[in-house]
Formats: C-alpha cells, sequence, structure tokens
C-alpha cells in the first residue's frame, strides 16, 4: 500500500470533486456519491495492494515487508518513479497497511444494499 496523498500532485487535473462542483456547480453529494466513494477507496486500494494468503509462512510475510520497506528507501526506484509517473509512491508496510487496507475494504450496509439491488436491477434487465 501506499500513501495516496501526493498521486495527484503537479498534474494538470482536478479531483473528482472539484470537476463535479465545476460542472455541476454544486458540491457532489447523496447516495451515489457516497457508494462510489466507498467502492472507489476500496478498489484503490485493492489494487495497489500485496497481500499473501492467510497462513503464509512467516518468513515469506516478512521477508516481502523487508524488501518493501527497502524499496522505500531506494534512489534508484525513487529516480525511475518520477521519471515515469511523476511522483515517488511511499508503501505503508505491515500493520500500518493492514490498518489501512482493512478502514478502506470495509463497505457500509448502505452502500452493499445499494450494490446488491442494483446488480439485481441490472441482472434483470439483461435477461429480458
Amino acid at each position: 500500500m501506499y500513501s495516496t496523498a501526493a498521486l495527484g500532485k503537479g498534474l494538470d487535473i482536478l479531483p473528482i470533486d472539484k470537476f463535479y462542483e465545476k460542472v455541476k456547480g454544486k458540491k457532489p453529494s447523496g447516495k451515489l456519491w457516497n457508494v462510489f466513494r466507498e467502492v472507489n477507496r476500496a478498489g484503490s486500494m485493492a489494487q495497489r495492494s500485496i497481500i499473501l494468503p492467510p497462513g503464509s509462512p512467516k518468513a515469506a510475510r516478512d521477508a516481502l515487508r523487508a524488501a518493501v520497506h527497502k524499496l522505500n528507501k531506494d534512489a534508484g526506484f525513487s529516480a525511475d518513479a518520477m521519471k515515469t509517473v511523476s511522483f515517488v509512491p511511499v508503501f505503508e508496510v505491515g500493520p500500518a497497511a493492514e490498518k489501512i487496507l482493512a478502514a478502506s475494504t470495509n463497505l457500509s450496509a448502505g452502500t452493499l444494499k445499494f450494490l446488491k439491488g442494483y446488480i439485481a436491477k441490472v441482472d434483470a434487465k439483461k435477461t429480458n
């Protein structure tokens, strides 16, 4: 996992909430906005995580954590990241990463209910 604070830094684009406000003239809000934020957060974290399966050997977990921690301090990685994506990701490791992942992937009951209803509606349209 990495910190997303610097993700858009230096890019000539607006964050989605600012873009929405510019186009619509008001801040995004409501059920759909909340669902979007939760699903986007969970998807973003899932895409940017290195996760071992339950029961993986402790030695493998520790080696992977050490390698990622070392990557955070690697000058070559930093230079390459700046050259290719214009920022240097800082990866969280261990308990800090686990806490971020848990908070990011817990969808609220309201969001889960909305998604189940939406999927059922789309599925019903497919069968008709």
